[in-house]
């Protein structure tokens, strides 16, 4: 079941919150430290949310100008 929870949530597939709940982890930097025991690599976001944090980055930059 741990080990379930840790390949749904490495894949992207389950939110930090309902695998820690799962888990009954105290936070997401214990369940970072259960993906590394196991050799499973942290979720990376969506593309579309990369690409929103690049244009909010960018927003942000240019307004500092």
């Amino acid at each position: 079941m741990e080990e379930d929870v840790l390949r749904l949530y490495s894949a992207g597939r389950l939110s930090t919150r309902d695998a820690c709940r799962r888990l009954g982890l105290r936070d997401g930097s214990v369940l970072l430290m259960a993906l590394a025991e196991r050799g499973l690599p942290v979720p990376r976001p969506a593309p579309h949310v990369l690409e929103a944090q690049a244009e909010d980055f960018v927003r942000l930059w240019k307004s500092l100008a």
